[in-house]
C-alpha cells in the first residue's frame, strides 16, 4: 500500500558550491524529486514500464511536485526575517514508498458491503453527567469498524509550511488515512447493526471514515441503573441532554484512542434520523466544536403540543397520486372509520365491532381504550412508514387504495350492507399487515399499571416518557379536522391523562417542557446554526416540525414521495431510488470535513 511523505532537508552542505538558493534552482530540486517518484511508480522517461503502479501513484507524485513548488515560493521569493540572512537552504521533497511497492490505492469494489464490526464498551460513562466526574458510571455498548479505514481513497492534505523555521516541519501525510469517525445513537432500541443509518455507511465508504453505533442508555446492556425505573430517576437520567454527552464524552474516548495510532486527530460527524435525528441535531448545537457536522433524517426539531397537521397529513397521503392514493381512496378510508366510531356510541354497536374484529368483551367500554384502539388508523399501517417497493398485500398506500376503492366500487350508499362492507374491509387489511395475536389486548389501565412499576422499562414506556417531558407533541385526532381515523371530540385531553396517570406530569408541566425545549434548541431556527444537514421525505406526516428549508450553511432535501427516514434503512442502501439523495450527502459531508485541512486539536486536549 503506497504513502508519500515529504521529507524537508537542510542543504547548506549540499550546496556550498552552488551559491545563493534562487527560484529556478528550487525548482529544479523540485523537477528532480518528481522524476525519482515517477520512476518509483514504474513511469520512465513517459513510459510506463511493466507492472507499474496505476494512476493513483502518479497523481500522488504530481500533489507533492505542486507542494515543493508552493514552498519553493513561500521561501525564495517571499522570504521570512530569519530567512534573508540564510538563503543557502534548499528545500527538496522527495517522494517515498513503503517497502518499496507502487501499487495504487483501490477503492471498495462494493461500497456497500456490509463491514465486520467490532463489540465494544465503554465503562467510563457517566450515569449523570450532571455531577461531572463524581458521578457513578456505567459500561455503554457500542459497535464500531476501521474495515473502510484502509479501502477508501483520499488526497493527502497540503503541506503545513513554517517559513520561519530552516527545516520547514510538515504534517505527516498518508495516502490512505482516518481523518474521520462517524457516530450515531441507536433509535430507542438495542444496538443492532442492522438498523445503522445507511446514509452514515455510505458516507464512511467513500471517505475512509470509522463508523460507530452507540447503544442509547436504558437499553440493552447499557444501563446507567438496573432497578428503580421511576418518573423521577428518568427525569435525570433518560434526557435528550444525557443522550448528548454520553456522545461527547464517548468522542472524546474514540479520538484519543485513535491518536495512539494516528497523527492527526480525527473530525466527527453525527447522523441519526427520527429522534436520533433531533439527537443529532442538538449535539451538533451544542458542541459545534466537536462536531463539525450532523446528518438528520426526518428529525421533527420543533415541539408542539397539539400537532393536527400530522393526521392531516396522513389524509393527504392517501389523497397523493404519486405515491397510489387518490382522492377517492381518501374518501374510502375516511369512510370506513367512520362507521367504526358510528358504531362505538351504543352498546350493540360496540358488541358488533367485538365480533367483526376479535376483540375481548369490554375492551371498547371505556372511551380512553376507544381512543387508543383507533388513534393511529385501523389498518395496522403508518403513512410515515410507506415504501413503494415492500411486497405485501397492504403494505403502503398504493395497495391499500387499491383495495378500499374496490371496496367504494361494490358498496351501495345508505344500504344495510355498506357499513360492514367498510368494517369487514378494515379487519382484511389490518390482519394482514398485524396478525392477530392469541393474547387479550391489554387496557389502557392496565398499560398505565404496567408504566407506573418500577420494575419496567420497556420501548413504550420510555417512548411516552420523552413525550410527555422534554418533547411533547400529540398527533391528535379530532373532530372537525381532516383526520382519516375515527374522530373524537378534544382528544388532546387523552394524551394529557395517559402523562398523568403514568407519570405524575400535570398538563401545565406538559406544556411547559415544550417552551422550554423550544427555547433552548430554537425549534426549526436551530439557533442558526451551521452543518446541519436536514433530509425529510415528502410524505411523511412528521413534515411540518422538521427543517424543510435551507439555511445559511445549513443545507435541506426533500426526497420526493419518500416515507420517514426510509432511505437511512441499511436494506434501502443499494436502492436506485436514493443513491443520488446519498451521493449529495456524501457531498455534503465531504464539504464538512474539507479533508484539506487538518483538525486542530492536539494529544491530550480536550474537547470542547
Amino acid at each position: 500500500m503506497p504513502y508519500i511523505i515529504i521529507l524537508v532537508l537542510a542543504l547548506k552542505l549540499l550546496l556550498t558550491e552552488a551559491g545563493p538558493l534562487t527560484y529556478g534552482l528550487c525548482q529544479a530540486g523540485c523537477a528532480a524529486a518528481w522524476v525519482s517518484c515517477n520512476a518509483a511508480c514504474g513511469v520512465v522517461a513517459g513510459t510506463v514500464t511493466a507492472g507499474a503502479a496505476t494512476p493513483a501513484c502518479i497523481l500522488a507524485c504530481n500533489g507533492a511536485q505542486g507542494a515543493c513548488y508552493a514552498a519553493c515560493a513561500a521561501m525564495v521569493l517571499t522570504p521570512t526575517p530569519s530567512s534573508r540572512d540564510d538563503t543557502s537552504c534548499l528545500i527538496l521533497v522527495r517522494s517515498l514508498l513503503r517497502e518499496s511497492e507502487a501499487d495504487e490505492a483501490v477503492p471498495r469494489e462494493s461500497a456497500f458491503d456490509e463491514p465486520t464490526w467490532e463489540n465494544r464498551k465503554y465503562c467510563e460513562q457517566l450515569v449523570d453527567h450532571n455531577l461531572g466526574e463524581s458521578s457513578p458510571k456505567f459500561c455503554q455498548n457500542y459497535y464500531s469498524t476501521e474495515e473502510f479505514v484502509d479501502t477508501a481513497y483520499q488526497s493527502p492534505p497540503p503541506v503545513q509550511w513554517h517559513r520561519a523555521l530552516t527545516i520547514v516541519e510538515v504534517t505527516r501525510i498518508e495516502l490512505l488515512t482516518c481523518q474521520a469517525i462517524f457516530m450515531e445513537v441507536s433509535n430507542m432500541e438495542d444496538a443492532d447493526t442492522d438498523d445503522v443509518d445507511a446514509g452514515m455507511i455510505h458516507c464512511a465508504a467513500a471517505l475512509g471514515a470509522i463508523p460507530v453505533y452507540l447503544e442509547m442508555r436504558f437499553f440493552g446492556k447499557s444501563l446507567p441503573i438496573r432497578h428503580n425505573f421511576t418518573a423521577d430517576n428518568l427525569k435525570r437520567l433518560f434526557t435528550h441532554e444525557q443522550f448528548i454527552e454520553d456522545m461527547h464524552r464517548l468522542a472524546a474516548h474514540l479520538r484519543n484512542r485513535i491518536l495512539d495510532r494516528w497523527k492527526a486527530p480525527p473530525k466527527f460527524v453525527i447522523f441519526g434520523n427520527s429522534l436520533t435525528g433531533r439527537v443529532a441535531t442538538w449535539a451538533r448545537l451544542t458542541y459545534p466544536r466537536v462536531f463539525v457536522g450532523a446528518v438528520a433524517s426526518s428529525a421533527a426539531v420543533e415541539s408542539l403540543v397539539e400537532n393536527k397537521d400530522f393526521n392531516d397529513r396522513v389524509a393527504a397521503a392517501f389523497a397523493n397520486e404519486i405515491i397510489g392514493g387518490s382522492p377517492e381512496c381518501l374518501q374510502a378510508v375516511t369512510r370506513a372509520h367512520e362507521s367504526f366510531g358510528n358504531h362505538l356510541h351504543t352498546a350493540a354497536g360496540r358488541k358488533q365491532l367485538v365480533e367483526i374484529f376479535g376483540f375481548s368483551e369490554g375492551d371498547l367500554d371505556d372511551p380512553r381504550d376507544q381512543w387508543m384502539r383507533t388513534g393511529n388508523g385501523l389498518l395496522g399501517f403508518a403513512v410515515k412508514a410507506n415504501d413503494p417497493t415492500c411486497p405485501d398485500p397492504y403494505c403502503n398506500v398504493a395497495k391499500i387504495c387499491e383495495k378500499m376503492v374496490a371496496v367504494a366500487a361494490e358498496t351501495v350508499a345508505g344500504s344495510e350492507s355498506e357499513e360492514q362492507r367498510w368494517l369487514k374491509a378494515l379487519v382484511t387489511i389490518e390482519n394482514a399487515n398485524t396478525p392477530p395475536s392469541n393474547g387479550k389486548t391489554p387496557s389502557i389501565k392496565t398499560r398505565i399499571e404496567w408504566v407506573r412499576n418500577p420494575a419496567t422499562r420497556g420501548h413504550d414506556k420510555l417512548r411516552w416518557f420523552l413525550k410527555c417531558t422534554q418533547f411533547p407533541t400529540f398527533d391528535t385526532c379530532s373532530t372537525g379536522s381532516q383526520c382519516p381515523w375515527v374522530r373524537m371530540n378534544d382528544s388532546l385531553n387523552y394524551f394529557f391523562s395517559i402523562c398523568e396517570d403514568a407519570f405524575d406530569i400535570t398538563r401545565e408541566e406538559v406544556v411547559r417542557g415544550s417552551a422550554e425545549t423550544n427555547r433552548k434548541y430554537g425549534g426549526k431556527t436551530l439557533n442558526n446554526t451551521d452543518n446541519i444537514l436536514s433530509i425529510n421525505g415528502e410524505v411523511d406526516p412528521w413534515l411540518s416540525l422538521s427543517v424543510t428549508q435551507s439555511q445559511p450553511g445549513s443545507p435541506a432535501i426533500t426526497i420526493p414521495g419518500a416515507g420517514h427516514a426510509t432511505w437511512a434503512l441499511m436494506s434501502k442502501i443499494d436502492d436506485s431510488d436514493f443513491k443520488k439523495y446519498y451521493d449529495e450527502i456524501l457531498d455534503v459531508v465531504r464539504g464538512w470535513l474539507d479533508l484539506r485541512k487538518p483538525a486542530r486539536l492536539r494529544r491530550g486536549s480536550q474537547l470542547q
